[in-house]
Parts: C-alpha cells; structure tokens; sequence
C-alpha cells in the first residue's frame, strides 16, 4: 500500500491494528466502515462488532489487515476513486484481493526481522478433471520492541482452495479459511508479574463460493455471483493489580450530578480534496535501471454539526462546584464553526535495478515529506444559550450578553444578590493563538536487494530509513527540538524456496 501516491513509507507493526487510508489524512466517525477491503468477492466486514474491531477493545475504523497472510495473495487491485455499488460499504476506497488458486510448486516463505517472524508453506494441486486444489498455511508472531517485549501478536492462518469448470462457460472457486489471533499487552517477561495484562483473542471460520458463467447475450455478457459465510469468536480480557495503603478500597460518592442530553446521528463532516500524480520516467537502458515518481498534495478538513456544548470554567465558579468539577448549567455555543484542517505534501521516487548476469534486482526508494501541517482552529464565539439541570434549554440573544446567569440557571440583567453568578462577558471565547502547526521538512531513505537462487527461490534484503536519518528539528511554533522520523529504521531478510 505504501506505493500509492501520497503514502507515507514506514515499518509494518503487526502489534497494532493496521488499517487503509485512501485519500484521506484522517479516519474519524464520517469513514466508520473505511476502506473496503474484499477478499476473493467477500467483503471482509466488522459491521458485526460495531464498537470494536476483531483484535482489540476498542473503537477501530475499517478492516484490520493483519487479518489477511500477504503469502497467500495472487493479486491486489485497489481502487482509489469511486467504485461501483456493488461493493457495498465503504466511505474510504476499495482494496480488492484475490488470493491464490491455481497450481504452483511447494512453497515456503521465511521473513525474519529483529521484530517480526513470518512464515508460510503452500501448494497447488491439479487434478485433472476434478480440478484444482490450492491450500496455504502462515503463522506470524511479532513484538513491538524486541528489546522490552510488553506487546506481541500471533496469528495462525490456514485456507484452502478449489477451483472447477463445471462446463466451458462455468467457473468456480470455493474458498475455506481459517483464522487464529492473539493481541497481547503487559509486563515484560524479566519484570516482576503482577498480572497485570491485556488479551484480545480472535478465532474466525470463514467459506466462500463465487462463480462466472459466460452467457454472451447482448446487456449480459457475463454473470458473477458470490455466496458466503462467515462466524467470529471473539475475546477480551483485561487484568490489573491496584494497589493501596490502607489495603482498603475507596468507595466514591458523588455530592453534585449533572446530567445532559444528546441527539443520536452522525453530526461529523469530513472533507477531502487534493492532487495526485504517479508518473513512469522509463528505463535507462545503459544501466538496465527504471524510474518511477509519484506524490500527492492532500487536505482533509473535518468538524462537527452537534450541539456544541461545554461546562462553565471552574474558576467562574463557587469552590461547592469547582471542588467537585461540576457545573450548574450547560453553555450552547454555535456548531460548525471550529474544525480541524490536515495539509501534507508527498514527492516519492523509486528507481529498480536488474542485474541479469548476477539475478539480482535492487531497488532504492527515496521519499521527502514537503509540508505537513495541522490546524486546530477555534472561532471567536458568543454563547447562544444554556441548558439547566433539568435539561431545558434557553436562548440567549445579542441583547443579553451584558447580563447574568446565576447558580439556579436563571438570567439577570443585574448581578443578582444573594447567589454566586457568572457574568455572560466571562462566557466569550475569544482565540488570539489560531496558528497551524508545521512539521520542518523530512525524508527517507529504503533500499531492498533480491537474489534468485536459481529454480529454487530467492533470498531478499532490505533495510528502511538506511542513513538512520532521525535530526532533531524544530517546528513553526516552539524553539523546543524534537526527534523526527523516529521509529522507521528497521532491516530484515526474506526467503523464498520453491520445494
């Protein structure tokens, strides 16, 4: 995915959930179902757990791809623009795979890196007329940080396919697929255990049958269908040890409540809009070296149409409220005024070596990350109402901003006597800082070398972030150094065999 225009390049962690992003610099409740990603004709959809996605406890927007075993895939085709309705929900673009189904040698896949273990064995059977029987099986396990092993994944996979012409105009192919995952998170092992962990376990049994029968009519040339079924099992478990003086634990009591009320809806708005290009410069012939530039200027702009509302400043308030961080009232502001504004500009340039007499392809990749930028910006506003207690709301107009509201949620020309009061002038935003945070400019550096072992297989090198490029820059806003590019070096070796 990271060969899409505007990508930013990066280390695959399998410890965390790994969505798509087409076209977007941000995910938020307006993409809920992300990108679609279908998987030989079935979307592989989480619409079934709707407040969490498969491997974790909490809210995740799309398909996890840790999910899918890259050694079993044929073919990846994604789809940047609008695709058709066919393909159902999606807010966020389309990856369409199809995996592996016709016949091939015994094949065994090996990655290993000082995070990451990867390996797979697969075959493709043909049995004539009956047939073509293709099955894979992968297993993977990974750590966040090798040297401090506080989050791992494990993930077995196995599938098999059949593939069958039951005429000359009809063709077949089911797929069986199993999925076993693990997400865990706590202490590392040479740290003292106090239990304190958390597991998220996912199982998932899965069978699909798609099917094309060539009728050759004049509106019906071809007919495509899909039939499948699939069941999740999923499980999370949190553990922690409290600790306490007294060896008591503390009851808390609530002196002041408040409660509010919500409408049920989607009220967020996101906008994207920016410029792509992916352009072939050729092949140099003198070195047998081709070139390849791609980039994007991107912007998402998102806000919120619900009711903006917030509690009064502690500091306007009387210690009985403030103490216990509640409020007497509820002050409505306008909605749809503040946003967030994300702007980034990619440039990517890839360039792939064949070397025929040594079997060798290399392959280097440098990418400059041009602007990057983030705006939270937060209008002027006046409040235009308040809701009490019991939930009623009240308009507050122009002519009522030199008033008062006091404790018991009414309104008062004059400071009234007897209560504590919040003057209507203290309930004013007013933004003097509305700057956009820019990161300085940064790029990085990948090179990856592949040596064919003749008819046996190939071995592969790579590295990321090869110059370890990690300066100590400073933004627009604060003299205050900071690290960037962190986290991207990484290097590892692959291995093919063809058994």
């Amino acid at each position: 995915m990271q060969l899409l225009p505007g990508h930013i390049m990066g280390n695959s962690d399998l410890t965390s959930a790994s969505n798509v992003q087409v076209r977007t610099l941000v995910h938020n409740n307006t993409s809920a179902f992300g990108a679609s990603v279908v998987m030989d004709g079935m979307p592989m959809s989480n619409n079934a757990t709707l407040s969490q996605g498969p491997f974790s406890a909490t809210a995740f927007t799309g398909t996890d791809l840790r999910q899918v075993s890259a050694d079993d895939i044929e073919e990846v085709e994604v789809v940047r623009g609008i695709p058709s309705a066919e393909y159902g929900d999606l807010t966020s673009g389309l990856v369409v795979v199809h995996s592996k189904i016709g016949v091939t040698p015994w094949q065994f896949k090996g990655k290993v890196n000082p995070g990451l273990m990867n390996f797979s064995l697969g075959k493709g059977l043909n049995l004539r007329k009956a047939g073509v029987l293709n099955f894979n099986f992968d297993y993977a396990q990974a750590w966040g940080d090798p040297r401090q092993k506080t989050r791992s994944f494990h993930r077995y996979t196995g599938s098999v396919g059949y593939g069958y012409d039951i005429t000359p105009r009809w063709h077949t192919q089911t797929k069986l697929r199993f999925l076993s995952a693990r997400d865990w998170t706590g202490q590392d092992p040479d740290a003292i255990q106090d239990g304190t962990e958390s597991k998220n376990t996912n199982t998932t049994f899965s069978v699909n049958h798609n099917g094309k029968i060539d009728v050759n009519r004049l509106l019906a040339r071809t007919i495509g269908y899909t039939i499948g079924v699939t069941s999740t099992w999923t499980d999370n478990c949190t553990t922690s040890y409290v600790s306490n003086s007294t060896g008591l634990l503390p009851i808390l009591t609530t002196l002041i409540h408040y409660m509010t009320t919500g409408a049920i809806g989607n009220t967020n708005e996101t906008r994207n809009r920016g410029i792509e290009f992916d352009f072939d410069c050729g092949k140099i012939t003198a070195i047998n070296t081709s070139f390849f530039v791609s980039g994007a200027y991107s912007e998402t702009k998102t806000w919120s149409t619900d009711q903006n509302s917030s509690s009064v400043k502690a500091s306007l308030l009387p210690a009985s409220y403030s103490s216990y961080g509640t409020t007497p009232f509820k002050i409505i502001y306008p909605s749809a005024v503040d946003y967030t504004r994300y702007r980034r500009f990619v440039t990517t340039l890839r360039a792939v070596t064949n070397i025929p007499v040594l079997r060798m392809v290399a392959s280097f990749t440098a990418q400059a990350i041009w602007h990057n930028s983030t705006w939270s910006y937060t209008a002027d506003k006046n409040p235009i109402g308040w809701i009490d207690t019991d939930l009623v709301r009240h308009e507050l107009t122009d002519d009522m901003l030199n008033g008062y509201i006091g404790m018991d949620a009414r309104y008062y020309d004059t400071a009234p006597v007897g209560q504590a009061c919040v003057s209507v002038q203290d309930l004013l935003v007013r933004v003097s800082d509305n700057e956009p945070t820019k990161s300085p400019i940064t790029w990085n550096t990948s090179f990856r070398l592949t040596k064919e072992l003749g008819k046996v297989g190939a071995l592969s090198l790579y590295v990321n972030n090869m110059l370890f490029y990690e300066p100590y820059l400073s933004g627009n806003n604060s003299n205050t150094l900071t690290q960037r590019n962190t986290g991207t070096f990484s290097f590892g070796a692959e291995l093919s065999l063809n058994l």
